[in-house]
């Protein structure tokens, strides 16, 4: 009997288990903590994976399931390959394959056997805001005397356990669970804005884009999934006088803020010769792209071979790195994703689905941050989220927090 008490456990444990771990190991001094988190998620995985049977592969619906085990497949194939066989990584083959497996495919296979499985969802959802504040409280703190202290990423706010893009990265996941929470009661919305507002200047020092871009792209996706055309318009507004006064800011008194002017700065110049960073993303987008065209079918490499490192793009690194074949089931899984998701609005709009919906952002939110940071094995939560909305939306009640044989 699985309780959905373990469910939600599990969710918890996956989802903003890490930054907990990261927060504790800091605090306590014990430095392998966060090895004892994953050999935690990992035990609690595979139990779970224990349960898993063809009905939940059914009710995850099994085309879906097969591109992404093919996906996965091909990628193994190329680590082997690339790590393996040319070793031409400095990163050992063994290294590669368990992060591989331990932060994507085990986690991933774990939400899989949940599918179609019942729990509390607005229950879950209050223990994750209130777990995600304290651990982005401590975060944040200790990232902030890292920073002044110039040690392990400069003046961008992060720590030596989690850096400063997933500590943005769990800024955004907080947003969207406050926002799932208190979008259909009174205020909600407006409660919602001024702490998407409030949020901000915490993504600005991470100093990290694909947060932020991210961030920003998810307010509308979400004005347009709600189909709230209006506010569309009136956010476009504030959004370009929130950038206006943010350039008048580092022109008056930015020389007073470094942080928020090297980020600004790092805005301001994306994409063009003046910023290194984008400099030197763009034209490994253009690497990976021939690498591409040279090696069309199975594709050419795991990693980009100017620069040694992934392109930033991870459509562009499965079609570098898998091919046509690759890049095509990749699509697929986004593109059956978003079916789901537009097909499903009613029922994930409804205020008993709230975790659905935030499942369903989260995948969102990693999609869009892996279009312009990240790879597919850096994009541990994009998978399990969006097998989890699948997977949840095939539940005939699983808003009720029941027991499954």
């Amino acid at each position: 009997m699985l309780k959905s008490k373990i469910i939600e456990f599990h969710f918890l444990l996956l989802f903003v288990g890490y930054p907990v771990a990261a927060a504790v190991c800091i605090l306590s001094g014990i430095g392998t903590l966060t090895i004892f988190y994953r050999a935690i998620l990992l035990i609690t995985s595979l139990l779970l994976i224990s349960k898993l049977t063809r009905n939940s592969v059914r009710k995850n619906d099994g085309i879906f399931l097969i591109a992404l085990m093919i996906f996965w497949a091909l990628y193994q194939a190329r680590i082997f390959v690339d790590v393996g066989l040319q070793a031409v990584y400095s990163m050992e083959l063994r290294h590669y394959t368990i992060e591989f497996w331990l932060q994507l495919i085990i986690p991933t296979l774990s939400v899989i056997s949940l599918s179609g499985r019942g729990f509390d969802q607005n229950r879950f959802l209050r223990l994750f805001l209130m777990v995600s504040l304290i651990a982005l409280a401590f975060n944040f703190y200790y990232g902030y005397v890292d920073a002044m202290n110039i040690m392990t990423y400069g003046i961008r706010w992060g720590t030596e356990k989690i850096n400063p893009i997933t500590l943005g990265h769990n800024v955004v996941t907080f947003w969207l669970a406050f926002y799932c929470v208190v979008r259909t009661k009174k205020w909600g919305v407006v409660l919602a804005v001024l702490v998407y507002i409030a949020l901000l200047p915490f993504l600005f020092v991470t100093g990290s884009r694909g947060p932020l871009l991210a961030y920003f792209i998810l307010l509308f996706f979400i004005l347009f999934y709600e189909r709230k055309y209006f506010i569309i318009c009136i956010a476009t507004i504030s959004i370009v006088s929130m950038i206006i006064a943010l350039f008048a800011f580092k022109t008056i008194i930015g020389d007073q803020f470094e942080t928020a002017t090297i980020f600004i700065d790092r805005l301001a110049n994306a994409g063009s010769s003046n910023d290194a960073s984008s400099s030197i993303r763009m034209r490994t987008y253009m690497e990976a792209l021939g690498q591409f065209a040279n090696a069309p079918i199975l594709g050419d490499a795991l990693e980009e071979k100017t620069e040694n490192y992934y392109p930033h793009n991870i459509i562009i690194e499965a079609l570098m790195a898998l091919g046509v074949i690759g890049g095509s089931l990749l699509l697929y899984i986004f593109g059956w994703f978003y079916y789901r998701l537009f097909s499903f609005r009613r029922l994930v709009l409804t205020p008993e689905n709230n975790a659905l919906y935030f499942f369903a952002l989260v995948g969102t939110q990693y999609f869009f941050a892996g279009q312009f940071s990240s790879s597919v094995i850096s994009a541990t939560l994009m998978f399990p989220s969006i097998v989890a909305f699948i997977g949840l939306s095939y539940a005939p009640r699983f808003s009720k927090p029941i027991d499954i044989d």
